[in-house]
């Protein structure tokens, strides 16, 4: 399963799109502040990205959890963020949250008006939180084989797609070489922004 990240901010901040971010924020330098669900995480790398790939500055506030997080950007205690779909969603629908760019490869069908990060100006800077099935070192490929099967099968139901969908989310099913090299690329991409941004979890 994977559900691209979204970049939200409090309804007061006067962005709509992420050119009038960038440009806010580089006429209030170091006055803006983003949110994660914890230091070291994917939505503190996101933001990290991001700074660097706009070249502006913002303020990092590590939460314990993505609930808090997403609650402070409502209430401006922060002034954005990069959110899961699944879990912001609600948030963004409800107009508690404006939703500025989808951190995925392509666009939601619940904010069908919100683009892609790539449509926005800002190619490559996909936030995916996703989950994958893995099986102990050693383990017979026969047995790894078997069990990629029959996830694969189960992700092709139209009932688990349906039930993705209401969390905007989906079923991806991928060999075992397939899923390795996409980890690999994942651990790759994510380790330059996290060398590059000096991230440290404290």
């Amino acid at each position: 399963m994977s559900s691209p990240s979204v970049l939200v901010v409090n309804n007061d901040l006067p962005v709509r799109t992420l050119d009038e971010l960038i440009a806010y924020a580089k006429a209030n330098p170091g006055k803006l502040t983003y949110a994660s669900s914890g230091a070291g995480g994917m939505q503190h790398h996101a933001g990290e990205m991001l700074k660097l790939r706009a070249g502006i500055d913002a303020v990092h506030i590590p939460y314990k959890g993505a609930a808090p997080a997403r609650t402070d950007v409502i209430s401006g205690t922060v002034n954005m963020g990069f959110k899961t779909a699944s879990g912001a969603m609600p948030s963004i629908l409800s107009g508690q949250l404006r939703p500025i760019a989808v951190a995925g490869s392509a666009r939601l069908s619940q904010i069908p008006e919100t683009p892609t990060m790539a449509e926005a100006g800002m190619p490559g800077l996909e936030a995916d939180s996703w989950n994958g099935l893995f099986a102990p070192a050693g383990t017979p490929p026969e047995v790894i084989n078997k069990l990629a099967d029959a996830t694969i099968e189960i992700l092709k139901s139209p009932e688990i797609a349906e039930r993705f969908a209401v969390i905007s989310a989906v079923p991806v099913g991928s060999t075992p070489v397939e899923f390795s090299a996409y980890v690999s690329s994942e651990v790759d991409k994510w380790g330059k922004v996290a060398k590059e941004a000096n991230v440290k979890i404290n």
